[in-house]
């Protein structure tokens, strides 16, 4: 762990950790567009800097970031991976057609606000719009299905099963389980709904 002696220390580590942060892509950022600082950051290799961002964000940790929180995970080839910090809102099971028929069963996903999310390996994401309201990401190269995003809203979903462990993740209710398929039950008490409920918005079916 990196030894911080001193107030210039702690600063340089912070400026330094911003840097590192900002060669991460949003999720809401154009393909094939990342930064080093202003540099355009070229040929991004989650792997290769796998190291240097846990490290980083440890040092954003002992200087008061808000890291505590922080989460990782990526599709099944790692061509892209993905942090998130704050709280994770429980997982959300959708039956509806849409995310049955994209993922063979449901949709098991988290939420995360745009801004506490950075990506990399965003050029390997295909989005494909199922409706006006809101489109879905997928690795183009192994396929994993990675995020839904509303059209109009600052946040993005995140399937569950893509964070490494340990997730802290906790089922919190099912939605459109009258669409649901007709190939399985639901017996794990949580709570469910016909469509939606007012706090989740979701495409009108």
């Amino acid at each position: 762990m990196l030894a911080l002696n001193n107030l210039a220390d702690r600063r340089e580590a912070a400026r330094a950790a911003r840097r590192f942060v900002q060669t991460v892509l949003c999720v809401t950022c154009p393909p094939n567009v990342a930064f080093a600082g202003t540099q355009p950051l070229q040929n991004w290799n989650p792997g290769k800097h796998a190291d240097a961002m846990n490290g980083d964000f440890r040092v954003a940790t002992e200087l008061g970031g808000k890291m505590d929180d922080a989460h990782t995970g990526s599709c099944l080839c790692g061509a892209v991976r993905f942090r998130t910090r704050g709280p994770l809102r429980g997982v959300i099971y959708c039956h509806c057609s849409q995310c049955r028929k994209q993922s063979g069963l449901f949709y098991a996903a988290t939420n995360v606000p745009n801004a506490d999310i950075t990506i990399a390996g965003a050029e390997s994401i295909t989005w494909y719009e199922a409706s006006s309201f809101a489109r879905r990401g997928f690795c183009k190269t192994c396929g994993s299905l990675l995020f839904w995003k509303p059209q109009d809203d600052e946040y993005v979903s995140v399937l569950a099963g893509l964070f490494d462990k340990p997730t802290g993740l906790q089922g919190q209710c099912h939605i459109f389980v009258g669409d649901k398929g007709d190939y399985y039950t639901i017996d794990d008490g949580l709570p469910q709904f016909e469509k939606s409920t007012p706090s989740i918005k979701v495409a009108d079916e």
